[in-house]
């Protein structure tokens, strides 16, 4: 069977890691210009809070008022004293078949979904006390609703996302756009989708809806993995302190890369809320799952600053003004740094309408979906993509013994195609004999 056209997400992973290991503070200063790092940096808590300068953004009034950020996750718990006041919206209807959005019970999945949401919108109330980047923003949870602890324990398709050939993160993303997402963020990846979500990645580039979701938190790079991967989502790293990729976590710690990487972010060693012992504990974690939704309120944040914006400017702007100072656009496929750090006052202090409205990661391995099938969606011409011209990276082979649904189809239009342009010069060559019989002789 195509590999495009499985009907079932096989596995989706949570991009978080559990570590017991305080955060470094020598943060590099070329992430926010002059910005001290918090006392509680040294255990591990919020130290990116101070590093990329929120309190000065937020002090200026950008606080994500105004934009509407979605999460997908596994669970949540909306009562936890670390959401009170926030503008959260719980979606009813879990993405997971006969599953729950939410769970005041602890477990892995809710811990995962209620941190990474509380790093948008929360209070730093409560363990942990996690603060949010984006307080005042509108925030619609989507959840999965397993609650396993490995994140791999199968679960229903609603019929809804099965009539539309949609694997359930498809659907997922398909509802927070139908709600007026302006940025989703998605700590989660799997391994497998379906035909439809082809259509609904190119629906989100085609109207302007930025997707931010998480790499892996491995080294061996899943090539197809959904959505990172995929042409126009802003794929996200974690670092540290120091600025170090993440790393394996066994020997020899390897630091994680990826080629597709758009940018990356703080997301080493951040508190987290809830463990084994239940809400009232706090572990450290470690994960691409963390710096996530960082990224996602950036952009938010910066959605804000300049409403006017389009979903493909504020890309352009995420990657055009990495760092803290202004350089030229760079790209390390590497070195796994993507088009270089996030940094949110480089962010603000740019307007992002100086750029052109095309999406600039159209580029990626995988391939899909193409610039044709954005372009079908919008009804505008397909457009280059304004990315650098990325180093040469090695695609692995396709495994399957079928080729994919999108490559069939479109070595079958372009054989259409050209049968289309020889009888169209057949047609030519007739006219021009025709005429050429008409100047020559025949009769006017």
């Amino acid at each position: 069977m195509p590999r495009s056209i499985l009907l079932r997400i096989i596995a989706t992973h949570r991009r978080v890691r559990l570590s017991t290991v305080g955060a470094t503070v020598a943060l590099s200063a070329t992430l926010a210009a002059g910005a001290a790092l918090p006392a509680n940096a040294a255990d591990g808590s919020q130290y990116w809070y101070d590093a990329y300068g929120v309190p000065a953004a937020q002090s200026e009034g950008w606080t994500g008022a105004g934009t509407k950020i979605a999460v997908i996750d596994d669970q949540i718990n909306p009562e936890l004293p670390v959401f009170a006041d926030a503008n959260l919206t719980i979606s009813e209807v879990p993405i997971c078949a006969e599953g729950s959005a939410t769970s005041t019970q602890w477990n892995t999945g809710a811990s995962h979904g209620s941190t990474s949401t509380a790093l948008l919108v929360g209070n730093g109330e409560g363990q942990g006390a996690v603060r949010g980047i984006a307080p005042e923003a509108e925030v619609t949870f989507y959840g999965f609703g397993r609650g396993d602890a490995a994140g791999t324990e199968d679960c229903g398709v609603p019929q809804e996302a099965t009539d539309q050939r949609l694997s359930r993160m498809g659907w997922g993303i398909e509802r927070a756009m139908n709600d007026g997402a302006d940025v989703i963020s998605i700590s989660m990846g799997a391994t497998n989708f379906d035909v439809g979500d082809e259509g609904v990645i190119s629906e989100a580039i085609a109207t302007g809806v930025v997707i931010v979701a998480s790499t892996d938190n491995s080294a061996i790079e899943p090539v197809d993995e959904f959505p990172w991967s995929f042409n126009g989502v802003v794929a996200v790293n974690a670092m540290d302190a120091d600025t170090n990729l993440q790393t394996e976590d066994t020997e020899p710690f390897d630091p994680v890369t990826f080629p597709a990487t758009t940018v990356v972010a703080l997301g080493v060693n951040f508190s987290t809320i809830g463990g084994q012992s239940g809400w009232d504990s706090s572990p450290t974690a470690t994960g691409a799952s963390l710096a996530t939704p960082l990224v996602a309120g950036m952009l938010a944040l910066t959605k804000q600053k300049y409403p006017d914006a389009t979903g493909n400017q504020l890309i352009q702007s995420l990657i055009h003004n990495t760092w803290a100072d202004d350089h030229a656009l760079e790209r390390d496929t590497v070195g796994g740094f993507g088009y270089g750090a996030a940094s949110l006052t480089h962010l603000l202090r740019e307007d992002p309408s100086q750029y052109a409205d095309d999406n600039p990661l159209m580029d990626k391995p995988w391939g899909s979906p193409t610039a044709e099938q954005v372009a079908a969606v919008s009804g505008t011409a397909p457009t280059p993509s304004a990315s650098a011209t990325p180093a040469a990276v090695e695609v692995p082979a396709e495994t399957d013994s079928e080729m994919p649904g999108w490559l069939l189809a479109t070595i079958i239009g372009g054989i259409v195609l050209v049968i289309a342009l020889i009888a169209a010069t057949i047609l030519v060559v007739v006219l021009i004999t025709r005429r050429k019989k008409n100047i020559t002789g025949g009769k006017k």
